[in-house]
């Protein structure tokens, strides 16, 4: 039998060769005093992937008001009774109210963020108190419940507001520079709170803590799933969350 003529006569067999030939040409074997060596480069090298940036929302709030006219509009709101205040002093005040007994109940349901103890005999109520717990409830109260907290961010101490924006808002945070924004934010608030209390500054971000305890809260899931390679970090003053997908394209990340 003549093998060159029945190789020559298969062409998957002649195509294979002509390949075989081209990859040893390709990759370049030789020998040397460090053994075999080839142009041959072992592993993956992954280009593009996508990157995505988040912000959390929420507003960095100081602000300044009377903690006991705050504290008996809080009550009289939520409870919906007239109260009279009594006395003060820096940790706690009293008020009176006509037939405690029967509203004693609704004000304790209205004073969970503190502390209140009743004088049934002088139809009287005490509410412990600080001028930040205050604050922080007249805060949640004007936005709807949001969660608030007393934080630290450049030496000071703000109250966070995990406040969500509206649809009308997210369309105007497309439209405002940062600084214009905040003004809007700012007349807001004053709107909202009237003459219980003034917005002394304000920033439409929530603190870098919050941003750090997400991205490791973000990374710990994503090492759940597996994926315990991609990158979570904060970014720009601890302002953003950045997440690195690579090789992925945005819609499948």
């Amino acid at each position: 039998m003549n093998i060159t003529r029945t190789i020559m006569g298969n062409l998957r067999v002649v195509l294979w060769l002509i390949m075989l030939i081209g990859a040893l040409v390709a990759i370049s074997p030789t020998y040397g005093g460090d053994g075999f060596s080839s142009n041959l480069e072992f592993g993956i090298e992954i280009e593009g992937g996508s990157t995505i940036i988040l912000e959390l929302q929420g507003n960095l709030v100081q602000l300044q008001g009377e903690r006991d006219l705050i504290v008996e509009h809080l009550i009289e709101q939520s409870a919906e009774v007239d109260i009279t205040k009594v006395s003060s002093n820096d940790e706690t005040i009293t008020y009176s109210v006509d037939d405690l007994a029967s509203v004693k109940n609704d004000i304790t349901l209205a004073t969970t963020w503190a502390t209140t103890t009743f004088d049934e005999d002088e139809n009287t109520f005490t509410v412990e108190v600080t001028v930040n717990q205050a604050h922080a409830q007249l805060l949640s109260s004007v936005t709807n419940g949001s969660k608030v907290t007393l934080v630290s961010f450049e030496d000071a101490e703000w109250f966070e507001v995990r406040r969500s924006l509206t649809e009308e808002e997210e369309q105007m945070i497309n439209e405002m520079t940062r600084d214009e924004f905040e003004e809007h934010l700012l007349g807001w608030y004053d709107e909202q709170l009237g003459d219980l209390a003034t917005v002394t500054a304000l920033q439409n971000r929530v603190s870098p803590q919050t941003t750090q305890e997400t991205r490791d809260i973000l990374s710990t899931k994503l090492n759940y799933l597996g994926l315990a390679d991609i990158p979570v970090k904060t970014i720009s003053d601890n302002r953003y969350i950045e997440v690195e997908f690579a090789a992925t394209e945005l819609e499948q990340a």
